[in-house]
């Protein structure tokens, strides 16, 4: 939770970041916070994700990493027609997404019991 939500302030500075025109070195400080928790939300969201089927990890692992891969295509495609500035468009997503992720991982402690009991 920590990391996600911690997304959300250099998700913001880039946006105000590309607003104001920010000099390089600046967008490439803010990009690299960004980057520097991918590895650690990456593999935490993943875990959480696949947790209820356990007993299909392989399976439930390529659904996954499936459900990524096509998002993440849908809403490029979506950004490449939008008549809008490219940065701007691409922060705004973005901070969007980074938002709803901490959302879901702060609603991750409600109760569930697993689809499958042995």
């Amino acid at each position: 939770r920590l990391y996600t939500s911690i997304q959300v302030v250099p998700s913001f500075f880039l946006l105000v970041s590309f607003v104001l025109h920010a000099p390089l070195a600046v967008l490439l400080g803010i990009i690299t916070i960004l980057t520097t928790f991918v590895g650690a939300i990456l593999g935490n969201s993943l875990s959480i994700a696949t947790s209820p089927f356990a007993h299909l990890a392989a399976s439930a692992s390529a659904m996954a990493g499936l459900f990524q891969m096509v998002l993440a295509g849908l809403v490029a495609a979506l950004l490449t027609v939008l008549p809008y500035d490219t940065p701007i468009e691409m922060s705004v997503v973005m901070l969007l997404f980074i938002f709803i992720a901490a959302v879901l991982v702060r609603s991750r402690h409600l109760p569930h019991t697993p689809l499958h009991q042995p």
